[in-house]
């Protein structure tokens, strides 16, 4: 091949894939997520957008868009409320981006075990992350999805 052709092929290449991600934004599989707060860094910093893909399984080590509880459930008997005003003065964000820490039948270090349908999650710095610390366990059911990539 000579280096026109190669240079078509990887244009070809390219645009297929930027195809390929619109048509999933499009249809609703991938949702832009731009990162708010320090819970994540030095993962994430402020500012940082990702690509969140919907659905799946959250697995052990991966990190995920949640939606915040309205109630602790706790498990370590943290204050979620004084914790999240002593952070911010402010009510959270809906949203959250945490670390899967634990799924459903890993130990809990405190005792027990992660029931079905529940997480743990934790921020990637703890100083500042309102996670399951504070609010104990995170439904599976408000996930909204697996971060893909960041851009």
């Amino acid at each position: 091949m000579t280096s026109l052709e190669w240079a078509l092929a990887g244009a070809f290449t390219a645009a297929a894939a930027l195809g390929l991600v619109a048509y999933k934004l499009a249809r609703g599989r991938l949702v832009v997520v731009t990162i708010q707060g320090l819970s994540m860094l030095p993962t994430y910093k402020p500012g940082d957008r990702v690509l969140v893909r919907r659905g799946g399984r959250p697995g052990r080590g991966q990190i995920i868009v949640v939606e915040r509880p309205a109630r602790s459930n706790d498990f370590r008997g943290g204050q979620a409320a004084e914790f999240e005003v002593l952070l911010s003065g402010a009510a959270s964000p809906k949203w959250l981006i945490k670390r899967v820490a634990g799924v459903p039948g890993d130990h809990v270090p405190e005792g027990g075990i992660v029931p079905p349908g529940k997480l743990i999650l934790l921020g990637d710095n703890p100083a500042v992350s309102l996670d399951s610390r504070q609010l104990g366990f995170f439904s599976s059911e408000r996930v909204l999805g697996t971060v893909w990539r960041r851009f």
